[in-house]
């Protein structure tokens, strides 16, 4: 019988930053603590032992186009992954897909590990032109991951509903529920501080959001934790506010400083377009406010809707109105709003940690090294 702990995992990233939340602080470093050794391959890297995990750089200019990147980034990767002769490869970017069948060749174990579901994130691609453009793109790629992932030893996902698409019969749906933290203690404060941590793209509606912002009165403070996708997109979102004292940036910061913030605020925003890749997504961010028991103002997507009805108010993403008016009516009714929030970390979230997950992920190795 194979256990994990004579067993090298490589986790392999050619998309992703580094110390990904998911790819690092939570799978890796999780193996790390059951297996013999962990390697993490990614690009421009430090070349570290950090937590038990052996990351790999492999460098590449930043400034390539994602074109570029996708045709010979990926080549790099994986070759410097090979080199690394692990038992096991756990690949994170759907880029990564084509390098499968040269891991199994060599005997590899390989897990593919799908984050979103990509062919609806195709779909809200709008810069694909014409529409059915994007429509058939998204349907040869939904064919091509399906192939190639029959021939994976298993498939994880974040939801059920893009792991039941995979034809591949050892599956698990590992959530990207957040980490068990202790009971809070909230500091008193005039301001009502707002918080949105994520990419500040426009699909995330932070536009509205900033246009919410101009509505309302100086005690209203937001905090966007975060990249901006441009800074003609930053300066289009900040020019609506008028009063700019009520918007401070961090930038991007680490994991750690993140949950200092979301900690030290009173609402936390989480009202992305209705995309056809968010629908039926749940939202980490959304998870982490509750876990710090912060209420949370989201989009009125249906699936969001079923999850987080309990704490959570909902809103249009695309109406800055509707958005001002949600955020004034949680402030007025904020006891109720903090204590369901405080049930549903109680109640739920005992239940939706990564503790409970990352048993179910050395489960999983375990029974593709055993199947």
């Amino acid at each position: 019988m194979s256990t994990l702990k004579n067993k090298v995992v490589c986790h392999v990233t050619s998309v992703h930053p580094w110390d990904d939340i998911r790819i690092f602080k939570k799978e890796a470093i999780s193996v790390a603590k059951h297996a013999k050794k962990v390697y993490l391959v990614a690009t421009n890297a430090p070349d570290d032992c950090i937590n038990n995990v052996h990351v790999v750089s492999v460098d590449f200019p930043k400034n390539y186009s994602r074109l570029i990147r996708i045709i010979f980034l990926k080549k790099k990767v994986i070759k410097k992954a090979l080199e690394l002769n692990a038992d096991i490869y756990h690949l994170h970017d759907p880029e990564l897909l084509s390098g499968v069948g040269t891991f199994r060749k060599k005997g590899k174990e390989v897990i593919y590990d799908s984050h979103e579901d990509v062919p609806k994130t195709i779909l809200s691609k709008k810069w694909i032109k014409p529409g059915f453009l994007r429509k058939w793109i998204a349907s040869v790629y939904n064919s091509y991951e399906k192939r190639i992932g029959r021939k994976c030893s298993g498939i994880i996902s974040v939801l059920p509903e893009i792991t039941n698409q995979f034809d591949n019969k050892n599956t698990e749906t590992i959530y990207n529920y957040p980490f068990s933290s202790e009971p809070i203690v909230k500091k008193e404060n005039d301001l009502f501080s707002i918080i949105y941590v994520g990419g500040l793209t426009r699909i995330r509606g932070i536009k509205e959001v900033c246009a919410a912002m101009n509505q309302l009165s100086p005690e209203y403070q937001l905090t966007l934790v975060g990249k901006w996708e441009s800074e003609e997109f930053r300066n289009e979102c900040l020019s609506l506010v008028t009063n700019r004292e009520k918007i401070q940036e961090t930038g991007f910061v680490s994991h750690e400083k993140c949950q200092e913030l979301i900690q030290e605020s009173n609402l936390g925003i989480a009202t992305l377009y209705k995309e056809p890749n968010y629908l039926n997504s749940l939202p980490i961010k959304a998870f982490e406010y509750a876990t710090h028991e912060v209420p949370v103002l989201m989009s009125n997507i249906p699936y969001w809707e079923t999850e987080f009805g309990s704490f959570a108010a909902f809103v249009d993403p695309k109406n800055s109105t509707d958005i001002a008016n949600q955020i004034i009516a949680i402030k007025n009714d904020y006891h109720r709003y903090l204590a369901n929030v405080k049930l549903y970390r109680q109640n739920e979230l005992s239940n939706k940690n990564w503790d409970i997950e990352e048993k179910k992920l050395i489960s999983f190795y375990e029974n593709i090294l055993n199947k």
